[in-house]
């Protein structure tokens, strides 16, 4: 049977009026990288993307989203059918308590209430099947506390390994991963192109979903 992998890539939009919004600078490359090496190895591949440049080939399975509830409420609906979850996607931890209908004026001043948003990942690790794989990444800018920071997150979410890498990922070709194992297990690795880090994380999931079914 083939099996079928779900990957979320590129940021998330928050909106606060019609036309303004929060947002990160995930590109959606990593994502991308990913998904074509899955596609390559005869997996399903799913992908939901938020707002990205990439121009996807039209035989591939895409959903496009805006928001982290969008892109939540897809990921809810198909984790039932999949064997691989992998989050590579920048989902905005808050949005706007409220959105208002209309653009905002100019002001001097504006206060913005934030409220969080559904954690994706958290979610898909806290309800997944023994046998489904779960990745997920970290981007730390605290260098000190970044391993412990993606140690807790590994844990919290009952993920089955946890990618850390820098905010100099963010819209680069390239990647310096370090990768943690919820066995305990560390591998830091150097940069690296991200073509070549997707056939890594392909080669990993594998194994994860090899070692399950024994």
């Amino acid at each position: 049977m083939q099996k079928i992998v779900l990957i979320t890539t590129g940021p998330t939009r928050e909106f606060i009026d019609p036309i303004r919004f929060i947002s990160n600078l995930s590109s959606g490359k990593l994502g991308y990288h990913i998904a074509k090496q899955f596609i390559k190895n005869k997996y399903k591949t799913i992908i939901v993307s938020g707002p990205t440049d990439i121009k996807y080939p039209k035989n591939w399975k895409v959903y496009y989203v805006q928001t982290a509830e969008q892109m939540f409420n897809i990921v809810k609906n198909l984790l039932p059918k999949i064997d691989v979850f992998i989050s590579t996607a920048a989902v905005c931890d808050f949005k706007p308590e409220k959105v208002f209908v209309e653009k905002i004026k100019k002001k001097k001043k504006i206060r913005l209430s934030l409220v969080s948003t559904t954690d994706i990942l958290e979610y898909v690790g806290k309800n997944k099947e023994v046998s489904q794989v779960v990745v997920g990444f970290a981007l730390e800018t605290d260098k000190k506390k970044a391993l412990i920071y993606a140690k807790e997150k590994l844990y919290k979410k009952n993920l089955d390994l946890i990618v850390l890498n820098t905010k100099e990922t963010f819209g680069s070709d390239f990647i310096k991963p370090t990768i943690i194992y919820s066995d305990g297990k560390i591998q830091k690795f150097k940069k690296m192109k991200k073509e070549k880090f997707a056939k890594l994380i392909f080669c990993l999931t594998e194994n994860l979903l090899k070692r399950k079914k024994l």
